[in-house]
């Protein structure tokens, strides 16, 4: 992602817009056609496997990633994601909203809104 496409979405992106993890792993699921949800909460197991993979994310960390999903930790294996990749130093607080990802996203690249 460029930082220009960063800004714009800063800029437009209203705050509040999203729902929370737990709001979008519970309810609304997913039609064809629509492009909402949580990829870990309503991917298929191979779909999953393919875009970890394309993200650059080792073979180990895509096994650890699906057996937190097939254990229905989504925004465990959300977190675990992001630490893998966005190569952080540790552990990181659970994310619990698409927002805090996206912070801490800008905040990794050293980015301020």
């Amino acid at each position: 992602m460029t930082e220009e496409l960063i800004l714009i979405l800063i800029f437009f992106f209203p705050k509040n817009f999203l729902n929370s993890c737990v709001k979008i792993i519970t309810s609304n699921a997913p039609g064809p056609g629509d492009h909402h949800g949580c990829p870990f909460r309503h991917f298929s197991a191979d779909n999953l496997k393919a875009s970890l993979s394309s993200q650059g994310v080792p073979s180990s960390g895509i096994q650890e990633i699906i057996d937190l999903v097939n254990g229905h930790h989504y925004q465990i294996a959300c977190t675990r994601h992001f630490e893998l990749t966005h190569k952080t130093q540790g552990q990181i607080d659970t994310i619990d909203h698409p927002n805090q990802y996206f912070d801490l996203s800008l905040k990794s690249m050293n980015i301020s809104k």
